[in-house]
């Protein structure tokens, strides 16, 4: 039983060395929570939460019912300004995100390493079949199509810059080349430029 619900329902008095406001202690607050594995924490919340908002959600899609909406997941690093671990090097964290802001995983980047190795492991659990996963240009990896595309069912939309030079230059040539990007569509109104 987590310690706020347990001295909630046991009271201040039942509660092993408590401070002088009732409520206990820093000390044995911290050795609680350290023995405490955060990625499994982490994992049952946001299950919790995703089921909750799941189950909350009363609005249908405004889309007619022939026409597939497919889930939007997108996966983004980012450092916590002002948090540092223990050997100083700031804490980094990879997310992946619903499209309507709900967390569905999350890890912590090692310091030595960077968000491609952390990709697979944070997205091999969920279930992404049939959805769209969106990511930046660092995580625009071969490997990481291939896994999300055979492995997990799902489809992706990934930035392509110069890290990729040779596909990068394959992809510019041949839209302007066939004028796909810049010239109007047959029945539509030509892009904006």
């Amino acid at each position: 039983m987590p310690l706020p619900i347990s001295l909630s329902v046991a009271g201040p008095r039942c509660a092993i060395r408590t401070g002088p406001t009732g409520r206990p202690a820093r000390r044995p607050c911290v050795g609680y929570c350290s023995g405490i594995d955060g990625d499994a924490l982490e994992a049952a919340i946001g299950g919790w939460l995703t089921s909750r908002a799941d189950a909350s959600r009363t609005d249908q899609a405004p889309y007619a019912p022939s026409r597939r909406v497919r889930a939007a997941v997108a996966v983004d690093g980012k450092s916590l300004r002002g948090a540092v671990r223990v050997d100083g090097c700031c804490v980094h964290l990879l997310s992946a995100l619903r499209g309507d802001g709900i967390v569905l995983a999350q890890h912590e980047v090692d310091a030595k390493s960077n968000e491609i190795t952390a990709f697979r492991p944070l997205l091999d659990p969920l279930v992404l079949t049939g959805s769209v996963v969106t990511f930046d240009a660092l995580l625009t990896q071969t490997d990481h199509a291939r896994f999300l595309v055979e492995e997990k069912g799902a489809h992706y939309s990934a930035i392509l810059k110069g890290n990729h030079s040779t596909l990068h230059a394959l992809v510019k040539g041949s839209l302007l080349e066939g004028g796909a990007a810049d010239g109007p569509h047959p029945g539509r109104h030509p892009r904006p430029r």
